[in-house]
């Protein structure tokens, strides 16, 4: 930062090479940072260069490869095209041929349905009537039961009227009738008990035929139970057969799906076999032009040259190394040198100030003492102080004795013989060094050395140690002597006198204050003799450093030039090796792919011998299953004939056991009105005994006539039974319709029931062509669903008017155009769009490269604009600057700052001086001093570019001499009317331009203190003395 500014960045700028003295102007312009960034650039320019190299070696052969697989993948599309074709043209047979199947199907089931609704009609139609022959069953039953109910109440009222008849017979001839109504009564017994007697024959009879039938019905529902067994095992044979039939057929269409899959399999395998084929022979020759083409000479050569171009670039190196560790020892020896100076010139410019200081103080000491010197008192002999010499210890008891006599000046004897002027010069101290007086023994004279004659002064004060050697001392010396320590304690004969001084500010004697400037005064002769020694080694350094920099930029360019023939040797190594790997690598891919490719085309031609063989076996179990067509169709004859067989007699074992179970239940019920009706007649021929026996009791005991009452009463019993009669014969006929409808409807059950067979027989036969269609439409579903093609869709999406054989002879032409394609290579169309995706991928890299590298290029002309553009209005703002300040510096004169190179971007500037009454020269042929105001100007025009609120100057001024701290201290007054300036240093002159001094003392070990003096006060003051 220039807001402080140090001895050290003068020292630097006045050594400072053209090319290091850019650098503060770059620094200054802001630009250093540009140069980064286009390093940076440039580097990154350089490596998108080689990238683009490589690239565009990849796209060449990139593109080779393109144009093969371009051919290759055209044939690969035009037969993937065909085979979509063929897929689309098999798909579309398969869908028309589906749907015709689908359409035959649904006919088919319309069909089979209406066989069933008619079976099931007929089912309900006999359902039907077995109703009615249930309901007919029952009326008969309650016709027959009400019959037997009329047939027994005419018998009643036969019996009545007969009864009546006889009664009133009886009564109208009462006695000669009795034996009439007795007989009649007993006629009426024997007319019942040959009814009954009649009764229980036909009941005997019927029983005999209840008992003739009930084994015929046994033996007709055994053989209905056998029938209905052998017709359940004839539909249990058939069903069998079914099952085995459908199982059959369900094989048979896996079986062809299999094969039919199989064949696609092998059709696609050997064609994969053929393209294998042929891909392993263009691998092979490929494979054959790698090794062919591989050479080693080349790349060992090019290690050779490698090897000897780093021989020499490590060489040239090492001389460079050599050449600067060279120059580092010199920088080193240098930076020890001006290191060494710089302490000479501190402690020089510190010693001055010193002996500045003590002479200062002297000076105002010998103004206190003689504040009005007289003209003719000048002398040139210097004054008491200047000629003594006092040991170490004793200096403050000189001083005590000698008091005002150390300023006093030595003069020669005409001047003590001038009274008056002696006269009017009060209080003034001379030394002419004239005395006869012997000094006492141990006196204070012995701690002194002079050159002048001190014996009066100093002769009769005798030293002591201590306060009680001083008073044994006093006590033992003449009225005249007196005793003083080395603190200055002084006695004498009845008086003391103290130190002028305390104890703690010893040191701060005239005495010791002249002893100091004396010895600062040899040092400081000591010093200046160094600084001359070490200036004239800095010298004869820089000299010697600056020869080896011209030998090491020699060299360095030498390096250069190796080093960039060794890159170069390199890249071409690197390049040829890396054509070397890549040709290894495809070498190794080919390879690679030469034993994946045997690998495949011998695990195909496994694959092949193994699809050939189940493709073998596949048609071996076809046709084995379409041998076993024939017999279940000659099997499905014959158990459709033993079928037929057996439910014609099912139908006429189930006939006889319907009539035999209708007779048997005509016989029952004819039996149980017989027995009602004997059971009827037995009642009445109880009742008939009974009425005898009271027709015989009443005879006798009645005697009057009861014939007109019971006349009236068989008229109404004959009218009854007339009533009973025609109800009878009535409930009979209905009877004899009941049975006729009942057997009736009978029939026509057997017909319905044959009917339904011969349509559950039509119905099963449906059936079977219905599963022979849906069979071949489920494997034709089956092969497109393995080809992931939905058939209802695509079936959908057809036209009404697509044919089999249309779309079967584009089949074919498709097929025929895929055979004369030959050999395809199906990997080309997927390598190709790889390879042109890759081609584009590096098409657009190659594209970015450019982009980027117009970018970088368009970026360091702008950084190079801009930072000649920065450099230049820095460089010219400096320098004229640097032409204002110098002048004021040097008090005239003038200097300018050049360029070396017409080039602002890497033009080094020097700086070329020409101070007052001197030739116009380089910076480096100034002295110094002038050196260190050439530098100090050209910092203060670089500060003054963007200057602070202060300027910190850190001992600038060391380095320079009076005049030319005077001229620097000017041009800081100057410029501090803009600018604040705090600067340390130990130069008087310097210090008498500030307006404010701050002084850092160290009167106590480790402790500092600071102390402020103001010019302006100070001056004030010393006025207000004055």
């Amino acid at each position: 930062s220039y807001s402080i500014i140090e001895q050290g960045m003068i020292s630097r700028l006045i050594e400072s090479r053209p090319e290091e003295l850019r650098v503060y102007i770059e620094e200054a312009a802001g630009i250093s940072r540009y140069k980064e960034r286009r390093r940076e650039t440039s580097n990154r320019i350089n490596r998108t260069r080689e990238n683009l190299e490589r690239l565009q070696d990849l796209r060449d052969e990139l593109g080779r490869q393109l144009e093969t697989l371009k051919r290759q993948a055209a044939a690969a599309e035009q037969y993937t095209q065909f085979k979509q074709e063929e897929r689309t043209h098999k798909s579309q047979l398969a869908a028309v041929q589906w749907r015709n199947l689908r359409e035959k199907l649904m006919d088919q089931r319309i069909g089979m349905g209406r066989i069933q609704d008619e079976i099931n009609l007929h089912r309900s139609e006999q359902n039907t009537r077995l109703a009615q022959l249930d309901v007919q069953k029952d009326e008969l039953a309650v016709e027959q039961e009400s019959f037997a109910e009329r047939q027994g109440e005419y018998y009643r009222l036969g019996a009545d009227i007969a009864r009546l008849e006889q009664t009133i017979q009886h009564q109208r001839q009462q006695e000669q009738q009795w034996q009439t109504d007795y007989a009649e009564a007993q006629r009426q017994l024997e007319r019942i008990a040959e009814v009954i007697s009649n009764d229980s024959r036909e009941l005997e009879h019927l029983q005999q035929q209840e008992d003739q039938l009930a084994p015929d019905i046994e033996i007709a529902q055994e053989q209905l139970l056998e029938a209905e067994l052998v017709l359940q095992a004839s539909e249990d044979a058939k069903q069998q057969w079914q099952q085995e039939w459908d199982q059959q057929a369900s094989e048979q269409s896996e079986l062809q799906r299999q094969s039919d899959v199989t064949k696609t399999n092998l059709q696609h395998h050997s064609q994969r076999f053929e393209q294998l084929g042929q891909e392993l022979q263009r691998l092979r020759a490929e494979r054959e032009e790698l090794m062919q083409g591989e050479d080693n000479n080349e790349v060992e050569l090019l290690r050779e040259q490698v090897a000897e171009a780093e021989l020499d670039a490590e060489t040239q190196h090492q001389q460079l190394s050599d050449l600067e560790a060279r120059q580092q020892q010199l920088r080193s020896d240098e930076h020890a040198s001006q290191s060494a100076l710089d302490d000479v010139k501190g402690e020089l410019n510190q010693v001055k100030g010193q002996v500045a200081s003590l002479q200062l103080l002297l000076d105002e000491a010998q103004l206190v003492a003689q504040e009005c010197p007289q003209d003719w008192l000048q002398t040139d002999q210097a004054s008491l102080l200047q000629s003594l010499k006092v040991d170490k210890g004793w200096e403050s008891a000189v001083e005590q004795v000698l008091g005002d006599w150390l300023n006093a000046p030595f003069v020669k004897g005409h001047v003590l013989e001038q009274e008056g002027l002696l006269l009017d010069s009060p209080g003034l101290a001379l030394l002419h060094g004239q005395t006869t007086q012997d000094s006492l023994p141990g006196s204070l004279l012995q701690k002194v050395a002079s050159n002048s004659d001190v014996v009066g002064l100093l002769g009769q004060v005798v030293v002591a140690e201590s306060l009680t050697d001083a008073k044994q001392k006093l006590a033992k010396l003449p009225a005249y002597a007196s005793v003083i320590l080395a603190s200055g304690l002084w006695f004498g004969q009845g008086w003391v006198r103290t130190a002028k001084t305390a104890q703690a500010d010893a040191g701060s004697g005239m005495l010791e204050r002249q002893q100091q400037l004396t010895a600062q005064q040899q040092s400081l002769r000591l010093l200046q003799q160094q600084q001359d020694e070490l200036s004239a080694t800095l010298d004869s350094q820089r000299a010697n450093a600056e020869a080896v920099q011209q030998q090491w930029s020699q060299q360095r360019q030498l390096a250069q030039d190796a080093q960039r023939g060794q890159q170069q040797m390199q890249q071409q190594l690197a390049l040829r090796e890396q054509q070397q790997q890549q040709e290894k690598q495809q070498y190794e891919r080919v390879q690679q792919r030469v034993q994946e490719q045997k690998l495949v085309h011998q695990e195909l031609a496994e694959t092949i011998a193994e699809l050939a063989m189940q493709q073998h076996e596949l048609d071996d179990a076809l046709q084995a299953s379409q041998s076993l067509q024939p017999g279940l169709q000659q099997q499905k004859d014959q158990i459709q004939n033993q079928l037929q067989q057996h439910r014609q007699l099912h139908a006429q074992v189930q006939q006889q056991v319907i009539q035999l179970q209708a007779r048997v239940s005509s016989v029952a019920a004819q039996k149980q009105s017989l027995s009602r009706s004997l059971e009827r007649l037995r009642e009445q021929d109880l009742e008939w005994q009974q009425r005898k026996e009271d027709i015989l009791e009443r005879g006798q005991e009645q005697g009057q006539d009861p014939a007109p009452e019971m006349q009236q009463q068989l008229e109404g019993l004959v009218e009854q039974r007339m009533v009973a009669e025609l109800a009878m014969n009535e409930k009979r006929q209905i009877m004899t319709d009941l049975e006729t409808s009942i057997r009736e409807l009978e029939q026509q059950q057997l017909r319905q029931e044959q009917d339904i067979a011969q349509r559950e027989q039509m119905l099963q036969d449906q059936r079977l062509v219905e599963r022979e269609i849906q069979v071949t439409a489920d494997n034709i579903k089956q092969q497109m669903a393995a080809q992931n093609i939905l058939l209802e869709k695509l079936a959908d999406l057809l036209p009404e008017e697509a044919e089999e054989g249309t779309l079967g002879r584009l089949l074919e032409q498709v097929q025929n155009r895929i055979k004369r394609l030959g050999a395809i290579n199906l990997m080309a169309i997927e390598e190709y769009k790889e390879q042109q995706e890759r081609k584009i991928f590096l098409d657009e890299q190659h594209e970015e490269l450019i982009s980027a590298l117009d970018s970088l290029e368009e970026a360091i002309r702008k950084i190079d604009r801009e930072t000649r553009s920065r450099f230049k209005a820095t460089f010219e703002t400096v320098n004229a600057s640097l032409q204002e300040l110098f002048p004021k510096v040097f008090g005239g004169g003038r200097a300018t700052l050049e360029l070396t190179d017409d080039d602002l971007l890497s033009t080094g500037v020097t700086i070329m001086a020409q101070p007052p009454g001197k030739r116009n020269s380089s910076i480096h042929l100034l002295s110094g001093g002038e050196k260190a105001l050439t530098a100090i100007a050209l910092v203060f025009s670089i500060f003054q570019l963007n200057p602070s609120p202060f300027c910190m100057l850190d001992e600038v001024d060391a380095p320079l001499d009076d005049a030319n701290v005077e001229r620097y201290a000017r041009l800081v007054r100057e410029m501090s009317d803009k600018v604040q300036f705090i600067y340390i240093s130990h130069n008087k002159i310097a210090m008498e331009m500030a307006t404010q001094l701050l002084g850092v003392t160290m009167q106590e070990s480790g402790v500092s203190r600071l102390v402020t003096v103001d010019i302006e006060e100070a001056v004030n003051m010393t006025q207000e003395l004055v």
